[in-house]
């Protein structure tokens, strides 16, 4: 059974980001109206405390989040939640700590997340590591993805997702299932419902620890050694296949549309903690907004043309980023690179992350979400600029 524990919608966090992010990206201002203040530079150390009565939107190197808001966005190197949340919290960056209280549902997006206070609703992670301390409790479901998951709290639903390294040593009110490389359920672990997982090795689950319903192990059979061969060469034929083809759609792009990458990139390496931001918005934010628009607008034709848009920017995004991975990563070298030499060497890197497990789905991810970022962004300000006739 997976618990149903109530929550806060996400459509709700997503049409309210919708709404907000422009202005406040737009603008050297305050993040939100109240008496909510923003210090710092985009490209800096951001800190925003106060009160705010709409989405606090906020970017930079170091982010520092202390306010009092319905929901909160925040995409940086380091990211700090201090404030209190009441609906949801959206955050992305190497280091996300929180370290307030978030009443609905908490998105996070990292390589460190370490979250020390409650949540109301359900936990989405995606990155190498989350930690759930033994004094928090997460209301709803935790959705996790990466490497290592350490869950010592109270989670009132279930757990679901998969990692390299799994313990859990707390107590879970639904059922647990995971694909997990190495799991261990310490003598402290107390599960309401069903344990399934699924490995090459058996887990190791205490004998002290309390399980509500059955448990469930699928052994990973590993092959013999002859398809084994067949396999990876099969990958590597495969992602060579892929390399190859998103050079040549690289090359028709750059030949035929150059401004498609070049422009976008700009704004990439200028403002990436905004681009981050807004991908993140434009990633969650229009499917949604288009079901909504087909269902309770009824102009069909206008969801489907946000569709039509949608899925080829999201194409379009991850040669964005690897444009400017490329580029910086010549420009490190000491050379001047042309386009297609850019391109070329972004991609490379790009395709070999893709490769490793769990990595290269979040890569992946983070190249489509900045690569959106900086589309919107580029587009927009391309409208801002352009002289209305007379």
């Amino acid at each position: 059974m997976v618990s149903t524990a109530p929550r806060s919608s996400v459509l709700a966090l997503v049409l309210a980001s919708l709404a907000s992010a422009a202005p406040a990206l737009a603008q050297d201002a305050p993040a939100a109206d109240g008496t909510a203040q923003r210090t710092g530079e985009e490209d800096e150390n951001v800190s925003v405390s106060g009160t705010s009565n709409r989405t606090v939107w906020a970017g930079g190197r170091q982010v520092d989040i202390d306010t009092t808001s319905p929901d909160a966005v925040a995409a940086g190197e380091r990211v700090t939640l201090r404030g209190t949340v009441l609906d949801n919290f959206l955050g992305a960056g190497r280091t996300i700590s929180v370290k307030g209280p978030v009443g609905g549902d908490l998105f996070l997006f990292g390589e460190t997340m370490d979250l020390g206070a409650n949540v109301g609703g359900d936990v989405y992670a995606l990155g190498q590591s989350l930690l759930i301390p033994d004094d928090v409790t997460v209301g709803g479901n935790v959705y996790f993805g990466g490497a290592t998951l350490q869950m010592d709290g109270v989670v009132l639903g279930s757990i679901l997702g998969g990692g390299a390294n799994i313990t859990i040593d707390g107590s879970v009110g639904g059922d647990v299932e995971l694909d997990a490389a190495d799991l261990s359920v310490g003598p402290d672990a107390s599960i309401g419902g069903d344990l399934t997982y699924e490995s090459a090795k058996k887990g190791n689950v205490s004998d002290k620890a309390r399980i509500g319903g059955a448990t469930v192990w699928t052994e990973k059979v590993p092959n013999a050694a002859e398809k084994e061969d067949s396999s990876a060469a099969s990958h590597v034929g495969w992602a060579v296949f892929l390399f190859l083809g998103s050079l040549i759609i690289g090359g028709v792009l750059i030949g035929l549309f150059p401004k498609a990458l070049t422009t976008p990139a700009r704004v990439l390496q200028d403002d990436a903690p905004s681009a981050l931001g807004v991908g993140f918005a434009v990633l969650l934010g229009v499917p949604v907004l288009a079901v909504f628009l087909g269902i309770f607008v009824l102009p069909l034709p206008l969801s489907f043309f946000a569709l039509a848009i949608y899925v080829p920017a999201t194409f379009l995004a991850r040669f964005v980023a690897a444009f400017v991975l490329g580029k910086l990563a010549l420009e490190r070298m000491g050379q001047s690179p042309k386009p297609l030499g850019a391109l070329f060497a972004g991609l490379a890197v790009l395709h070999l992350v893709y490769a490793v497990p769990y990595l290269g789905a979040l890569t992946m991810m983070v190249a489509t979400v900045l690569g959106l970022g900086a589309l919107f962004l580029a587009a927009r300000r391309a409208s801002e600029t352009t002289p209305v006739p007379a």
